[in-house]
């Protein structure tokens, strides 16, 4: 939603400030378009070398950081490079975003979450173009632009806690099943389907001891999860070709 509201604000900015036509929208375009380019090859460089949820925070921060710096002189120049950053950093979130949804979300269930999660994007980018107009008017340019920075940077260190929690994750085991015995269904982002088990297996590292399962979903997803003694969740640890 900010990009959207720092895209409105800059147009406007180039029509009431600089006096600028139609003709100002293929600039601020054209920069951001060179932004998400340059995002888009330099973010697997970063997935290499960072967990996800540190990329996404870290693309918040250096958003906001260039829109503090932008919000003390506002020029044309200092517009485009607004433009150009917010393009750079909407490719190092959205790309590790929407590998962070894949992976949390059953492949029998991806189409529709896919389908909900391009339409709330869609509307944000709308609803932020009715924000920016009133928001302009209240506050001057400047103070705009900050606004939007000190959130992004408000943002950077919630962020990495809420999208890197793992998905929770239950099994259902027979009624009255002892404990040795294999589940016959997992409930994986509020959806049960049943399972077969492929292999059960226990893991002891430093004292700690954990229950292991391969499961086979009825989409053909194969997963591993686990569970240390003592909790009572279970945990994703990876999802395996089928």
């Amino acid at each position: 939603m900010g990009q959207g509201i720092v895209l409105v604000l800059s147009l406007m900015v180039f029509r009431d400030r600089f006096g600028e036509g139609v003709g100002s929208f293929s600039n601020l375009i054209g920069a951001g378009g060179l932004g998400v380019l340059i995002g888009i090859l330099t973010v697997g460089q970063l997935e290499g070398r960072f967990r996800k949820e540190r990329i996404v925070a870290g693309a918040f921060l250096a958003g906001a950081l260039v829109l503090l710096a932008v919000s003390l002189r506002i020029t044309g120049w200092s517009v485009l490079v607004a433009s150009f950053f917010v393009g750079l950093t909407f490719a190092w979130k959205k790309i590790p975003v929407d590998t962070m949804v894949q992976e949390s979300i059953p492949d029998g269930y991806r189409g529709r979450v896919f389908a909900v999660y391009d339409v709330a994007y869609n509307v944000s980018r709308i609803v932020a173009a009715f924000v920016a107009i009133p928001l302009l008017r209240a506050l001057d340019p400047a103070a705009t632009v900050a606004t939007i920075g000190v959130a992004f940077l408000l943002w950077t260190p919630v962020l990495p806690l809420w999208i890197g929690r793992a998905p929770e994750i239950r099994l259902r085991f027979h009624e009255g099943a002892r404990a040795e015995e294999w589940p016959r269904a997992i409930v994986w982002g509020g959806v049960e389907e049943r399972v077969d088990v492929r292999r059960s297996w226990v893991d002891e590292r430093d004292g700690v001891r954990s229950r292991r399962f391969r499961l086979a979903l009825e989409d053909g997803t194969v997963i591993d999860v686990s569970q240390t003694d003592g909790e009572d969740g279970w945990r994703l640890d990876r999802e395996l070709p089928g």
